[in-house]
């Protein structure tokens, strides 16, 4: 299989920005770490307190929180990278908690999401490392041809529809936002390998072995 080489965030090449919870950076060729949750991850009341003690720390900057978008490009360069880093961390508090059903402590469910996510990896994505923790999901990938979104519906809507039916479910399996962010150079890549491989060591769970995949494309 062909693997393309890993190509850091371009500054000068044109990005395309949009907001849901979080903004989302877009450009071609990019690799992306992203965080997939499961929809019972972060319940309700969990995330309305995410949510304002994210916006306490956009008004202690004296930065309106109502609209997130403007709110990001109103920030200082140092600013973003804080917020940034202080949202995923608030984040990540409560996925080492292992709240909700945690469906994907099940061999069945892993097995199935591996699946899926190799089923088009080399066709529509080049796919990085990877850690299936019991709810909440880390992988680094790498669009080809497609769009990073449709690549995210592909790998999300299938593994739901298996998944639910080993549950016999039709519920919601995955929630619709999830956390990304460009790789910026391979200094951050390595970082990020490192962050997935000892993410189970770090919130205390002994995950099963086909659980985390390690690329032997991305440098090292």
């Amino acid at each position: 299989m062909n693997r393309p080489e890993f190509v850091p965030f371009d500054r000068e090449q044109a990005t395309r920005v949009y907001s849901r919870n979080l903004p989302h950076w877009r450009q071609p060729g990019a690799t992306y770490f992203v965080t997939l949750r499961l929809a019972d991850a972060l319940p309700d009341s969990v995330q309305r307190e995410l949510e304002d003690r994210r916006n306490q720390w956009l008004r202690k900057r004296h930065v309106d929180p109502s609209d997130l978008h403007a709110a990001f490009t109103r920030l200082t360069k140092p600013d973003r990278f804080l917020f940034r880093k202080y949202v995923n961390r608030i984040r990540e508090e409560v996925h080492d908690q292992g709240l909700g059903n945690c469906w994907l402590s099940r061999a069945d469910m892993l097995d199935v999401l591996r699946d899926q996510l190799f089923r088009n990896d080399g066709v529509q994505y080049h796919l990085g490392d990877f850690i299936l923790m019991p709810n909440h999901v880390h992988l680094l990938i790498t669009p080809d041809r497609d769009e990073f979104e449709a690549c995210l519906r592909g790998i999300k809507g299938a593994s739901a529809r298996f998944c639910n039916q080993l549950l016999q479910s039709t519920g919601t399996f995955w929630q619709a936002d999830s956390y990304d962010h460009i790789v910026r150079s391979v200094d951050q890549l390595v970082v990020y390998r490192k962050y997935i491989q000892d993410n189970p060591n770090k919130a205390g769970i002994r995950c099963r072995d086909q659980a985390y995949y390690q690329a032997d494309w991305l440098p090292t």
